[in-house]
Protein backbone atom coordinates (compact mmCIF):
# COMPACT_ATOMS: atom_id res chain seq x y z
CA UNK A 1 0.00 0.00 0.00
CA UNK A 2 0.99 3.58 -0.49
CA UNK A 3 1.01 6.13 1.64
CA UNK A 4 -1.24 9.57 0.21
CA UNK A 5 1.24 12.31 0.27
CA UNK A 6 -0.91 14.15 2.47
CA UNK A 7 -2.77 12.54 5.55
CA UNK A 8 -6.13 13.07 6.28
CA UNK A 9 -6.59 14.53 9.65
CA UNK A 10 -9.37 13.16 11.01
CA UNK A 11 -9.54 13.88 14.83
CA UNK A 12 -8.37 16.59 17.43
CA UNK A 13 -8.71 15.71 20.68
CA UNK A 14 -9.93 18.74 22.64
CA UNK A 15 -9.79 16.90 25.98
CA UNK A 16 -9.25 12.93 27.05
CA UNK A 17 -11.43 13.40 30.03
CA UNK A 18 -15.10 12.12 30.06
CA UNK A 19 -18.06 12.07 32.54
CA UNK A 20 -18.44 8.62 32.21
CA UNK A 21 -16.67 4.98 32.10
CA UNK A 22 -18.06 3.56 29.96
CA UNK A 23 -17.50 -1.13 29.87
CA UNK A 24 -17.36 -0.24 26.17
CA UNK A 25 -14.43 2.12 26.29
CA UNK A 26 -10.73 1.57 27.36
CA UNK A 27 -9.23 2.55 30.98
CA UNK A 28 -7.92 5.73 29.64
CA UNK A 29 -4.92 5.76 31.48
CA UNK A 30 -3.72 9.07 30.05
CA UNK A 31 -3.23 12.25 32.56
CA UNK A 32 -6.92 14.01 32.11
CA UNK A 33 -6.13 17.34 30.54
CA UNK A 34 -7.07 20.12 27.63
CA UNK A 35 -5.58 20.82 24.86
CA UNK A 36 -4.06 24.49 25.06
CA UNK A 37 -6.15 26.97 22.85
CA UNK A 38 -2.67 29.09 22.01
CA UNK A 39 -1.37 25.85 20.97
CA UNK A 40 -4.46 24.43 19.06
CA UNK A 41 -3.86 27.70 17.07
CA UNK A 42 -0.38 26.94 16.52
CA UNK A 43 -1.26 23.50 15.00
CA UNK A 44 -3.95 25.22 12.51
CA UNK A 45 -1.60 28.19 11.28
CA UNK A 46 1.28 25.81 10.45
CA UNK A 47 -0.59 23.41 8.64
CA UNK A 48 -3.28 25.90 7.20
CA UNK A 49 -2.62 24.54 3.51
CA UNK A 50 -3.29 20.77 4.85
CA UNK A 51 -6.21 21.12 7.49
CA UNK A 52 -7.94 24.07 5.85
CA UNK A 53 -11.03 23.16 4.10
CA UNK A 54 -11.33 19.53 5.71
CA UNK A 55 -13.75 18.47 8.03
CA UNK A 56 -12.08 17.14 11.58
CA UNK A 57 -13.96 15.86 14.20
CA UNK A 58 -12.96 17.67 18.20
CA UNK A 59 -12.46 14.79 20.07
CA UNK A 60 -10.72 10.89 20.14
CA UNK A 61 -12.98 9.42 21.94
CA UNK A 62 -14.17 11.04 24.88
CA UNK A 63 -16.52 13.80 25.98
CA UNK A 64 -16.17 17.30 24.36
CA UNK A 65 -18.59 18.94 26.12
CA UNK A 66 -16.02 18.92 29.02
CA UNK A 67 -13.64 21.16 26.82
CA UNK A 68 -13.39 24.62 28.86
CA UNK A 69 -12.81 26.38 25.74
CA UNK A 70 -15.19 24.40 22.99
CA UNK A 71 -16.87 27.27 21.65
CA UNK A 72 -13.52 29.20 21.37
CA UNK A 73 -11.95 26.51 19.55
CA UNK A 74 -15.15 26.29 16.82
CA UNK A 75 -14.42 29.63 15.95
CA UNK A 76 -10.54 29.54 15.56
CA UNK A 77 -11.28 26.16 13.17
CA UNK A 78 -13.54 28.95 11.22
CA UNK A 79 -11.08 31.12 10.91
CA UNK A 80 -9.12 28.68 9.48
CA UNK A 81 -11.73 26.82 7.34
CA UNK A 82 -12.27 24.22 9.07
CA UNK A 83 -15.50 21.99 8.66
CA UNK A 84 -15.90 20.39 12.24
CA UNK A 85 -18.02 17.61 14.14
CA UNK A 86 -18.26 16.38 17.45
CA UNK A 87 -19.96 13.31 19.00
CA UNK A 88 -21.05 13.06 22.66
CA UNK A 89 -22.96 11.49 25.15
CA UNK A 90 -24.94 14.27 25.53
CA UNK A 91 -25.77 13.68 29.16
CA UNK A 92 -23.89 17.56 30.29
CA UNK A 93 -26.58 19.10 28.05
CA UNK A 94 -28.30 21.70 29.78
CA UNK A 95 -29.89 25.21 28.56
CA UNK A 96 -27.20 27.14 27.72
CA UNK A 97 -25.41 24.75 25.87
CA UNK A 98 -28.33 23.93 23.59
CA UNK A 99 -28.82 27.89 22.65
CA UNK A 100 -25.01 27.91 21.98
CA UNK A 101 -24.88 25.18 20.05
CA UNK A 102 -28.20 26.15 17.73
CA UNK A 103 -26.69 28.98 17.14
CA UNK A 104 -22.83 28.01 16.53
CA UNK A 105 -21.47 26.89 13.20
CA UNK A 106 -20.77 23.51 14.26
CA UNK A 107 -21.37 20.90 11.23
CA UNK A 108 -22.38 18.23 12.95
CA UNK A 109 -23.83 16.59 16.18
CA UNK A 110 -23.57 13.03 16.83
CA UNK A 111 -25.51 11.93 19.91
CA UNK A 112 -24.71 8.42 21.04
CA UNK A 113 -28.12 7.47 22.23
CA UNK A 114 -26.91 3.69 21.15
CA UNK A 115 -30.51 2.06 22.06
CA UNK A 116 -34.44 2.34 22.83
CA UNK A 117 -33.93 0.20 25.50
CA UNK A 118 -32.86 0.95 29.15
CA UNK A 119 -31.61 -2.37 30.14
CA UNK A 120 -29.19 -2.25 26.92
CA UNK A 121 -28.38 1.33 27.75
CA UNK A 122 -27.52 0.44 31.75
CA UNK A 123 -25.36 -2.49 30.23
CA UNK A 124 -23.52 -0.33 27.79
CA UNK A 125 -22.97 3.01 29.45
CA UNK A 126 -23.45 1.11 33.51
CA UNK A 127 -25.59 3.77 34.27
CA UNK A 128 -29.08 4.82 32.88
CA UNK A 129 -29.02 7.91 31.54
CA UNK A 130 -31.19 6.85 28.32
CA UNK A 131 -34.46 9.35 29.27
CA UNK A 132 -31.89 12.05 30.00
CA UNK A 133 -30.34 11.83 26.51
CA UNK A 134 -33.76 11.47 24.49
CA UNK A 135 -35.20 14.05 26.17
CA UNK A 136 -31.71 16.60 25.47
CA UNK A 137 -32.18 15.11 21.62
CA UNK A 138 -35.62 16.84 21.57
CA UNK A 139 -34.45 19.86 23.40
CA UNK A 140 -31.66 20.57 20.78
CA UNK A 141 -33.76 19.41 17.47
CA UNK A 142 -36.27 22.10 18.72
CA UNK A 143 -33.48 24.97 19.58
CA UNK A 144 -32.27 24.35 16.08
CA UNK A 145 -35.19 24.92 14.36
CA UNK A 146 -36.30 27.46 15.83
CA UNK A 147 -32.50 28.91 15.45
CA UNK A 148 -33.44 28.07 11.63
CA UNK A 149 -29.55 26.53 12.39
CA UNK A 150 -28.31 24.56 9.95
CA UNK A 151 -26.48 22.14 12.79
CA UNK A 152 -27.03 18.38 11.39
CA UNK A 153 -28.34 16.26 14.21
CA UNK A 154 -27.63 12.52 14.11
CA UNK A 155 -28.01 9.49 16.65
CA UNK A 156 -26.00 7.05 17.22
CA UNK A 157 -27.19 3.20 17.90
CA UNK A 158 -24.39 1.34 18.81
CA UNK A 159 -24.47 -2.38 17.27
CA UNK A 160 -23.56 -5.73 19.26
CA UNK A 161 -25.60 -7.96 17.09
CA UNK A 162 -29.23 -6.97 18.28
CA UNK A 163 -32.64 -7.81 16.59
CA UNK A 164 -32.42 -6.28 12.97
CA UNK A 165 -36.22 -5.17 14.32
CA UNK A 166 -34.62 -3.26 17.05
CA UNK A 167 -32.64 -1.39 14.75
CA UNK A 168 -35.32 -0.65 12.25
CA UNK A 169 -37.19 0.49 14.98
CA UNK A 170 -34.43 3.00 15.82
CA UNK A 171 -34.06 3.99 12.39
CA UNK A 172 -37.24 4.49 11.67
CA UNK A 173 -38.22 6.34 14.99
CA UNK A 174 -35.33 8.91 14.66
CA UNK A 175 -36.00 9.61 11.03
CA UNK A 176 -39.13 10.05 11.47
CA UNK A 177 -38.30 13.12 13.43
CA UNK A 178 -36.12 14.34 10.39
CA UNK A 179 -33.19 13.53 12.41
CA UNK A 180 -30.22 11.50 10.62
CA UNK A 181 -29.19 7.80 12.07
CA UNK A 182 -25.84 6.55 12.12
CA UNK A 183 -25.61 2.16 13.27
CA UNK A 184 -22.00 2.47 14.20
CA UNK A 185 -20.64 -1.45 14.24
CA UNK A 186 -19.22 -2.68 17.80
CA UNK A 187 -15.03 -2.42 18.27
CA UNK A 188 -12.82 -3.61 20.40
CA UNK A 189 -10.41 -0.89 20.23
CA UNK A 190 -7.46 -3.68 20.00
CA UNK A 191 -8.97 -5.74 22.47
CA UNK A 192 -8.56 -3.46 25.23
CA UNK A 193 -12.24 -2.55 26.07
CA UNK A 194 -13.44 -3.41 29.49
CA UNK A 195 -16.11 -5.68 28.10
CA UNK A 196 -16.25 -7.45 24.46
CA UNK A 197 -19.62 -8.36 23.55
CA UNK A 198 -20.34 -11.81 21.80
CA UNK A 199 -16.85 -12.78 20.83
CA UNK A 200 -17.66 -15.75 18.82
CA UNK A 201 -18.66 -13.34 16.64
CA UNK A 202 -16.16 -10.74 16.25
CA UNK A 203 -13.74 -13.66 15.90
CA UNK A 204 -14.62 -14.30 12.57
CA UNK A 205 -11.55 -14.42 10.15
CA UNK A 206 -10.91 -11.23 8.02
CA UNK A 207 -8.36 -11.62 5.49
CA UNK A 208 -5.11 -9.86 6.57
CA UNK A 209 -4.20 -6.41 4.64
CA UNK A 210 -1.72 -3.72 5.65
CA UNK A 211 -3.29 -1.40 8.03
CA UNK A 212 -4.69 1.53 5.53
CA UNK A 213 -4.78 3.94 8.29
CA UNK A 214 -1.17 4.70 8.82
CA UNK A 215 -1.21 5.27 4.88
CA UNK A 216 -3.79 7.87 4.83
CA UNK A 217 -5.06 9.65 7.85
CA UNK A 218 -3.61 10.86 11.26
CA UNK A 219 -5.11 11.53 14.68
CA UNK A 220 -3.88 14.62 16.94
CA UNK A 221 -4.00 14.22 20.70
CA UNK A 222 -4.51 17.32 23.11
CA UNK A 223 -1.18 16.75 24.57
CA UNK A 224 0.00 16.61 20.73
CA UNK A 225 0.85 13.10 20.11
CA UNK A 226 -0.29 11.19 17.11
CA UNK A 227 -1.90 8.25 17.35
CA UNK A 228 -2.15 5.96 14.34
CA UNK A 229 -5.59 5.43 14.19
CA UNK A 230 -8.90 5.76 16.53
CA UNK A 231 -9.05 1.97 17.56
CA UNK A 232 -5.59 2.55 19.44
CA UNK A 233 -6.86 4.29 22.44
CA UNK A 234 -4.12 3.10 24.70
CA UNK A 235 -1.61 4.36 22.15
CA UNK A 236 0.62 1.74 21.85
CA UNK A 237 1.93 1.58 18.11
CA UNK A 238 3.18 4.97 18.54
CA UNK A 239 5.27 5.15 21.82
CA UNK A 240 6.06 8.83 21.79
CA UNK A 241 5.67 10.57 18.73
CA UNK A 242 5.05 14.53 19.41
CA UNK A 243 4.27 17.15 17.29
CA UNK A 244 5.69 19.79 19.45
CA UNK A 245 9.24 17.60 18.43
CA UNK A 246 8.89 18.89 14.76
CA UNK A 247 8.23 22.28 15.82
CA UNK A 248 4.13 21.12 14.89
CA UNK A 249 4.73 20.55 11.06
CA UNK A 250 2.46 17.41 10.38
CA UNK A 251 4.04 17.24 7.14
CA UNK A 252 7.65 16.57 9.28
CA UNK A 253 6.00 13.63 11.18
CA UNK A 254 3.67 11.89 8.14
CA UNK A 255 7.26 11.27 6.50
CA UNK A 256 9.46 11.01 9.56
CA UNK A 257 10.92 7.74 9.45
CA UNK A 258 9.31 5.89 12.71
CA UNK A 259 6.38 6.52 10.01
CA UNK A 260 8.35 4.91 7.37
CA UNK A 261 9.65 1.87 9.55
CA UNK A 262 6.04 0.46 10.76
CA UNK A 263 4.49 1.10 7.36
CA UNK A 264 7.32 -1.06 5.89
CA UNK A 265 6.37 -3.30 7.84
CA UNK A 266 3.04 -3.84 7.29
CA UNK A 267 3.43 -3.58 3.51
CA UNK A 268 6.09 -7.18 4.38
CA UNK A 269 2.97 -8.30 6.43
CA UNK A 270 5.02 -7.38 9.66
CA UNK A 271 2.55 -6.51 12.67
CA UNK A 272 3.30 -5.56 16.33
CA UNK A 273 1.94 -4.68 19.44
CA UNK A 274 -1.85 -3.20 19.33
CA UNK A 275 -1.66 -3.98 15.56
CA UNK A 276 -0.89 -7.80 15.70
CA UNK A 277 -4.07 -8.51 17.75
CA UNK A 278 -6.70 -6.28 16.28
CA UNK A 279 -9.67 -6.83 14.41
CA UNK A 280 -10.50 -3.33 13.57
CA UNK A 281 -7.95 -3.14 10.78
CA UNK A 282 -11.49 -4.60 8.77
CA UNK A 283 -13.34 -1.03 8.73
CA UNK A 284 -13.62 0.75 5.78
CA UNK A 285 -10.47 -0.89 4.15
CA UNK A 286 -10.53 -0.20 0.79
CA UNK A 287 -8.89 -3.96 -0.77
CA UNK A 288 -12.10 -5.76 1.67
CA UNK A 289 -15.49 -5.99 0.46
CA UNK A 290 -17.71 -4.05 1.35
CA UNK A 291 -19.75 -6.19 3.37
CA UNK A 292 -16.75 -6.79 5.63
CA UNK A 293 -15.23 -3.54 5.71
CA UNK A 294 -18.78 -1.21 6.96
CA UNK A 295 -17.78 0.16 10.40
CA UNK A 296 -21.06 2.87 10.07
CA UNK A 297 -23.86 3.34 8.26
CA UNK A 298 -26.02 6.23 8.03
CA UNK A 299 -29.61 6.63 7.64
CA UNK A 300 -30.24 10.21 6.70
CA UNK A 301 -33.17 11.62 7.33
CA UNK A 302 -34.06 13.34 4.28
CA UNK A 303 -33.58 9.80 2.16
CA UNK A 304 -36.56 8.07 3.77
CA UNK A 305 -40.05 7.98 1.99
CA UNK A 306 -43.26 9.35 3.30
CA UNK A 307 -44.75 5.96 3.00
CA UNK A 308 -42.61 4.90 5.69
CA UNK A 309 -43.38 6.93 8.01
CA UNK A 310 -47.19 5.93 7.98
Amino acid sequence: MRKAIYPNITDLELTNDCNLNCPICTENSRIKWQMDLNFLEKILSKNSSIIGGSSIWLHFRWEPLLYKNLFEAINLLKKYWVKWSFSTNWILLNDSLIQKISESNINRIVVSAMTQKSEDYKKLRWLNSLKIVEENILKLKKSIEANESKVRLQVMWLNYWQWKSEIDKFIKYYNSLWIDVSIHNFSTRTWEVKEVYNKEKLGKKIERKPCHWLFRKMWILWDWKIAPCCYDMEWKVFDDINLKDYDFDIMKVWNDDIYKKIRKEHNSMIFKWNCEKCIDRKYEHPQLDWANNTFIKIYPSWNIQKQDLK
